[in-house]
């Protein structure tokens, strides 16, 4: 009897100090920079239900879609960030500086 109740406890003490794991998955994310007035990487491809996120290193950028997301970024503020729900390829542009070929890019969403 007492051999039971003492690999009873030794079970119990085994269960409570064990590491507990979180079930949910990581979120998978993707980070575009303007920079140099230019985003970089100019193609980010995900998976559907994956985020994006847009930040400025520096002076001011948008991340303008024809539809959808159109938000101001600038150096040192909060980043853009956008969940892609749909399958596709989305294009994106700087609204303020247009006239440069490095400030466009595209999400390919599979």
């Amino acid at each position: 009897m007492k051999l039971a109740i003492s690999l009873g406890l030794v079970v119990l003490a085994a269960l409570v100090a064990a590491p507990v794991v979180a079930s949910e998955p990581a979120s998978r994310a993707k980070r575009v920079e303007a920079t140099n007035f230019e985003f970089t990487p100019k193609t980010v491809t995900i998976a559907k239900g994956d985020r994006v996120s847009w930040a400025s290193t520096e002076g001011s950028h948008t991340v303008t879609f024809k539809r959808g997301l159109d938000e101001a970024i600038s150096a040192g503020g909060a980043p853009a960030s956008k969940k892609f729900r749909k399958v596709g390829t989305f294009r994106y542009v700087c609204s303020f500086h247009l006239s440069s070929a490095g400030m466009k890019g595209k999400v390919i969403v599979k």
